[in-house]
């Protein structure tokens, strides 16, 4: 079986690749170890696919080199190519808060819509096929996979990431790309719930299931600068906390890295007090204006809570204003790989082109989406790293060497 382009992998990335490829009249074809194309894809998003985001920028990525790394795909691929592929296929969209991007439609359809289009510019896909060897060959490289083997001018990698396993998700493309000589940066779960430590456990387990507004700013140290922060929806869980502030702060934090939350971004709670104190309210009952009771019962100090607020001294008023905006803390570790929505780490991209994703190593291999050591916050940046950056090496894939008409 001979291609022009053989693609390992039918997800976000490997399709767009695969679309763009045969789109310039290449000859495509795309192994996918699973039963179908997009599994990933058609669930991401709650099953709406956040596939852009109106505030798309390098800032919203992390990456081993640098956010420059990523200017040239977004550059190519913008927040308004996808809407213009979605409206060729008829799937209608809709902008939510922070300029998020989701389809009316079940994400499966994107990922069908995807597909189809694929095959009808001539991509051949192959499902239940697993890449098991790849090697060098004259005219490019040879790919065996259950007993069948496949010729092809040039290869890209698009498998993914082990985040996220019960979607069908493997760490296979690193050791593919490894066996290539590229570095592989140790992947470690992002965008992923928080855990405790025991002490948190204890004062926090009550508050299960309870969310609220609030912010989470991560820090090098107890007295360190602050990195990032984030203000967003966080929830409590049994064992940690979770929610898109916290998702976020995630692909931020390090082990043993402290973290601070605050209940009430945007306010001050020591001047809310001083004007509660005209109404002769307590702490408790002005706060929980604000959260959910029970938090507000587990963060101030019983002592002070339901003491009348002219009666509190500014001393004390100050503290009670560090328990509603600095509640700091260590988090035990994450919740792992198979609650992780992507993975940090992956392909080095100092040895990868960023306007064509090709190999420096190696002559017409390409490697995208998240196998390479790009993270982007949540809010359909990760999703759009993915098409942006198959688009573009589908793009590059050159029509001088060709195979399928040997």
């Amino acid at each position: 079986m001979k291609t022009d382009l053989l693609v390992l992998g039918a997800g976000a990335s490997g399709l767009m690749a695969a679309l763009a490829a045969a789109g310039r009249g290449l000859s495509v074809i795309v192994l996918e170890a699973s039963r179908n194309a997009g599994r990933k894809l058609a669930a991401c998003g709650g099953g709406r696919a956040n596939f852009t985001n109106k505030q798309l920028d390098a800032g919203h990525y992390l990456c081993d080199g640098g956010p420059q790394f990523c200017m040239p795909a977004l550059s190519s691929f913008g927040n308004k190519t996808m809407p213009e592929l979605l409206a060729r296929w008829k799937i209608t969209s809709e902008e939510r808060a922070k300029g998020r991007c989701f389809l009316k439609a079940p994400a499966r359809t994107q990922a069908i819509a995807l597909q189809r289009d694929c095959e009808a510019h001539g991509c051949r896909f192959v499902f239940g096929h697993k890449a098991e060897k790849i090697e060098k060959s004259v005219n490019g490289f040879v790919v065996w996979a259950n007993g069948d083997n496949f010729e092809a001018a040039s290869l890209l990698l698009a498998l993914g990431s082990p985040a996220a396993p019960g979607l069908g998700s493997t760490a296979d493309g690193f050791s593919l790309a490894k066996a290539f000589g590229h570095r592989i940066n140790p992947p470690a779960p992002a965008l992923v719930p928080l855990l405790w430590q025991q002490e948190e456990q204890k004062k926090f387990a009550s508050l299960a299931g309870i969310g609220f507004s609030g912010s989470i700013a991560a820090h090098e140290d107890d007295k360190g600068e602050k990195l990032v922060e984030f203000a967003d929806d966080i929830l409590f869980t049994h064992k940690g906390l979770s929610g898109p502030a916290i998702l976020n702060a995630s692909l931020y934090w390090r082990r043993n890295m402290p973290l601070k939350m605050d209940c009430l971004p945007g306010r001050n709670f020591e001047t809310m007090l001083d004007a509660g104190e005209k109404l002769n309210k307590t702490p408790r009952s002005l706060l929980k204006e604000h959260l959910p009771q029970k938090l507000v019962d587990t963060i101030l100090p019983e002592i002070l809570a339901r003491k009348r607020i002219a009666r509190i001294s500014r001393r004390d008023r100050k503290l009670l204003a560090i328990c509603a905006h600095e509640i700091v803390f260590t988090p035990k570790g994450t919740a792992g790989m198979r609650a992780a929505e992507i993975c940090r780490g992956g392909v080095a991209t100092g040895q990868v082109n960023p306007q064509t994703f090709e190999g420096l190593l190696r002559p017409n291999l390409y490697i995208v989406g998240e196998m390479l050591d790009v993270s982007g916050q949540l809010g359909g940046y990760n999703l759009h790293w993915a098409f942006a950056s198959g688009y573009c090496a589908g793009r590059a894939v050159t029509n001088d060497n060709k195979i399928s008409r040997l």
